[in-house]
């Protein structure tokens, strides 16, 4: 009976040594991982001006709006981008080729949403790439959320702006 005291603190004692090292191997691994994150943190904040000084921002961005295409024209097309969008980046490619095909027509105006979210926020969107479509001399706005093709921004332009010919 006394062999099997002893051996059962004996027990107890290993699985509180084993208890008491695991939850120190935790505490180490919790304080090791917040103090990787924080200087992680520091670093890229501090990688922001070496970024912009090797002209790895598009500095473009920075303007409020940027504009491109007619600006006399009838039709204004706001757009509003992210450079964190991935259907931003299509849709730019869309809005290039329409400004060459049909640049005339319209007066596009681009807003980043970061850079400039008054006027993101003005029209209650939540996505991006999202477009605002204006026909000044009828006063009439058309807003569109999410990537637009180009046979439907072409479609869109013609029918607004009423300049295409078939």
């Amino acid at each position: 009976m006394a062999i099997a005291i002893h051996s059962n603190k004996r027990a107890e004692r290993a699985q509180k040594g084993i208890q008491k090292k695991t939850q120190r191997h935790a505490r180490l691994k919790l304080f090791f991982t917040i103090a990787a994150s924080i200087a992680l943190l520091f670093f890229l904040l501090n990688m922001r001006p070496i970024v912009n000084a090797l002209g790895l921002v598009d500095k473009e961005r920075y303007n409020c709006p940027r504009a491109a295409g007619n600006e006399s024209a009838n039709l204004e097309i706001k757009y509003f981008d992210s450079a964190f969008c991935l259907y931003c980046i299509l849709e730019e490619s869309v809005l290039q080729t329409m400004i060459e095909k049909r640049g005339s027509l319209f007066a596009l105006h681009k807003y980043d949403t970061y850079r400039c979210p008054g006027e993101f926020k003005k029209y209650d969107f939540v996505a991006v790439p999202s477009f605002v479509f204006i026909v000044n001399n009828e006063s009439r706005e058309y807003k569109i959320q999410g990537y637009i093709n180009e046979a439907k921004f072409e479609e869109i332009v013609c029918g607004l702006s009423g300049g295409c010919i078939a």
